[in-house]
C-alpha cells in the first residue's frame, strides 16, 4: 500500500523495475507486466533462457493506492527448482519495490507475502 498520486506510483514502478533488470509493459494506466530473463549458464546455452514474469495492478482506493503483484509461471526449461526460484525472485522483487516506495516516503505497508 502506498500513498502517492498515480503518476508517482507509475514512475516509481518503472524505475524500480528497470533498475532490477525487468522490462515493464503497461497494458493500461492501472496495470501491466514485468519480465526478467535469467542469465544463461555456461553449459545450458542450447536451452532457451528462463524468464520470470509478474503482472501488476494499481488499485486506487479512498486515501491509499494498492500495488498488487501476481506471479506468473516461469517461462523456460522446466525444473523442480523452478517454484523455489520463483518464490525467491518474487520476494526479492517485492523487497526492491518496497524499498523504492519507502525511499520516496509513500510506503504505507506490505500485505499478503
Amino acid at each position: 500500500m502506498v500513498k502517492a498520486p498515480m503518476e508517482t506510483v507509475q514512475t516509481i514502478l518503472r524505475r524500480a523495475f528497470l533498475a532490477s533488470g525487468y522490462r515493464m509493459k503497461l497494458s493500461s494506466p492501472y496495470g501491466g507486466s514485468a519480465e526478467k530473463q535469467a542469465p544463461k549458464a555456461g553449459e545450458s546455452d542450447k536451452l532457451p533462457p528462463v524468464t520470470f514474469s509478474v503482472d501488476f495492478e494499481v488499485l486506487l482506493l479512498d486515501k491509499i493506492t494498492v500495488v498488487r503483484m501476481h506471479r506468473r509461471k516461469t517461462i523456460g526449461p522446466s525444473d523442480s527448482k523452478d517454484s523455489l526460484a520463483d518464490g525467491k525472485q518474487f520476494a526479492s522483487l517485492v523487497e526492491v519495490l518496497s524499498m523504492w516506495f519507502n525511499q520516496h516516503g509513500c510506503l504505507q505497508g506490505i500485505l499478503g507475502l
